[in-house]
């Protein structure tokens, strides 16, 4: 990265996914659910590479696109319309980890966390149950989220 330019840059871009990781189960038949255990893909495997990314080009690091998915697990009933019919309600369960994990991201020298569709047919704000919005909110009403969250429509 550094022989690439990296260390002239002000930050680092990473991306966690670009669309939501029941998409892929649904209409590629590929594993894209990260989890927290061993078993990879997992969110330690993805913190790990950013810090890696940090040590070597010591920037600080910028997630966007996040995908904003549902809450629940693909191993949870489904319940909620938009997970019957997935069209822009497709599940993932990267706010909710993010968004419970920011201590970690700031750790890693994070300075944003950006959530958003990476593409039309994907889960957005407004077809998440509330999820997002519900995170945020917690987050930034927490003792290490007073004054640094927010929520651009």
């Amino acid at each position: 990265m550094r022989h690439l330019g990296a260390a002239d840059a002000d930050f680092l871009v990473l991306e966690a996914l670009d669309r939501d990781a029941d998409y892929y189960r649904l209409h590629r038949g590929e594993n894209r659910w990260w989890n927290q255990n061993q078993t990879l893909p997992n969110f330690a495997q993805h913190f790990q590479w950013a810090k890696e990314l940090r040590s070597v080009v010591g920037k600080p690091l910028v997630w966007w696109q996040i995908p904003v998915g549902h809450a629940n697990s693909p191993n949870v009933p489904v319940t909620n319309q938009n997970q019957q019919n997935p069209q822009q309600g497709y599940r993932d369960n990267r706010v909710d980890y993010f968004l419970t994990h920011m201590d970690d991201v700031v750790s890693l020298g994070g300075v944003l966390v950006a959530f958003g569709a990476g593409a039309g047919d994907q889960t957005t704000p407004l077809t998440d149950g509330g999820n997002l919005a519900r995170r945020a909110a917690s987050y930034k009403q927490s003792s290490a989220g007073f004054g640094f969250c927010s929520v651009v429509p």
